[in-house]
């Protein structure tokens, strides 16, 4: 997680910057909109990776990989695992601690979206 965190803040920086140059000056004390702009990068930069790569930057250092428990892993459940994820962490991460009692190690956010974190196989190989 602190791997992406550090993406995201990376994603979050160029999109302030995009916002910022052009207007040639700062935006004023955190206006709805730019707060639902960096909401939207950072969703953004999840649904891509998981939707379309099956893991994110930090998750592919860690060689596990995002699958679907039935059908494919899309936008909308990439949207429900990020904000039950979300949810978990300002719950004082109740949602990833739960994941240690349970036997197949899901944690809310697999639950609620449909999805399971697997060992890559393929990436193990490469080394």
């Amino acid at each position: 997680m602190i791997y992406d965190a550090l993406i995201v803040v990376a994603i979050w920086m160029a999109g302030a910057a995009a916002v910022v140059l052009p207007a040639g000056g700062a935006v004023e004390d955190g206006p709805l909109w730019f707060r639902a702009w960096l909401l939207l990068l950072a969703w953004l930069y999840f649904a891509v990776c998981w939707s379309r790569y099956g893991r994110t930057v930090g998750m592919g250092a860690w060689r596990i990989r995002l699958v679907a428990v039935s059908g494919r892993f899309g936008p909308g459940a990439a949207t429900i695992r990020l904000a039950v994820a979300c949810l978990s962490l300002i719950a004082l991460g109740a949602g990833y601690w739960s994941a240690l009692f349970r036997t197949d190690r899901a944690g809310w956010h697999d639950l609620a979206s449909g999805s399971r974190l697997v060992v890559d196989p393929a990436a193990i190989r490469r080394d």
